[in-house]
């Protein structure tokens, strides 16, 4: 397994290799950092991917690559010198903020790629993956997730959303929401390049693990305000940690539970309800939301492993 993001994807890599050892495979993981991580150049990070991958083709196993660091544009060259598919996760195949290797020629160019196998995680991912690419195979697994447990901290009566500013953030929602809750919840934005939210204290920083831990585990809910996305490395963590999130139901976020999941808004004028009821969970329901998305994921991962004869 090839991680190019070792700062940004240490959680989501970490809980894909727990995924793939509890199903018997045996995973060398080759990771560096990105450029945003160290302060180094775009050209010194695409040496040290270059330098990964042909360690990958010495070892000789079955490659899989967490990020694409020239986003479509690796995928023709990719496959070369690889005895099986190179499986690539493609978090965004339309990208929700400006990324290099995604435009119309970098697309047309990756539709004719051999030797490589997309993997994505959710049914959003895949239609448009299908659709840009129809003679690339595509996969979908689910969201991968640690297998952790958490001793439940007690909740503040706060509600917070976590995470970076996007374009396709749903700011309206989150106006509505303070003004009509307002006195039952404080309301928190945590995350870099947001703007001013009437009804809400912004915070305009980068958090550790830790910290990030600690903010999820003191919410009341926590809210994933999106009008477009593929998928939420945020819900995933708040489900590790036993904590409701609210968000659209028809997204990614439906896939993650087995049961009906009383934090998701149906339409424009639900996410206030979604709140009240989100808030209402008891800790226990959404642990055991957990616990049933963890098993029917590792049975996930153990049939694509028996799929591709890696076991």
């Amino acid at each position: 397994m090839i991680n190019p993001l070792q700062q940004a994807l240490a959680h989501y890599t970490d809980a894909l290799r727990q995924h793939l050892a509890s199903s018997g495979a045996d995973v060398v993981l080759l990771e560096f950092p990105e450029p945003s991580a160290v302060g180094g150049g775009r050209a010194s990070w695409i040496r040290a991917y270059r330098n990964a991958l042909k360690e990958a083709r010495r070892i000789n196993g079955r490659t899989l690559v967490t990020w694409p660091p020239l986003g479509l544009l690796d995928l023709p060259w990719l496959g070369r010198g690889f005895r099986e598919p190179v499986s690539i996760v493609l978090h965004d195949p339309k990208p929700l903020v400006r990324n290099v290797g995604h435009g119309r020629f970098a697309q047309s160019i990756a539709a004719r790629s051999r030797n490589v196998r997309l993997l994505v995680h959710s049914a959003a991912a895949e239609s448009d993956a299908r659709a840009m690419m129809p003679s690339v195979s595509v996969v979908r697994l689910p969201h991968p997730i640690q297998h952790r447990s958490h001793t439940v901290a007690a909740s503040e009566d706060v509600v917070r959303v976590l995470g970076q500013y996007k374009p396709t953030r749903a700011v309206k929602a989150l106006v509505d929401i303070a003004a009509r809750l307002r006195g039952r919840f404080r309301f928190e934005i945590v995350g870099r390049g947001w703007p001013d939210v009437e009804g809400w204290t912004v915070r305009q920083e980068f958090v550790s693990e830790d910290e990030f831990d600690r903010l999820i585990s003191t919410s009341a809910a926590v809210v994933i305000p999106y009008e477009r996305f593929y998928q939420s490395g945020v819900a995933l963590r708040c489900l590790e940690l036993g904590v409701p999130f609210v968000g659209p139901q028809e997204s990614s976020l439906s896939e993650l539970s087995a049961s009906h999941n009383p934090g998701l808004a149906s339409d424009d004028g639900d996410w206030v309800r979604a709140v009240v009821a989100a808030t209402a969970m008891k800790r226990d329901d959404v642990i055991s939301a957990r616990d049933e998305y963890a098993r029917l994921t590792d049975t996930a991962y153990l049939r694509f492993l028996d799929g591709f004869g890696t076991r």
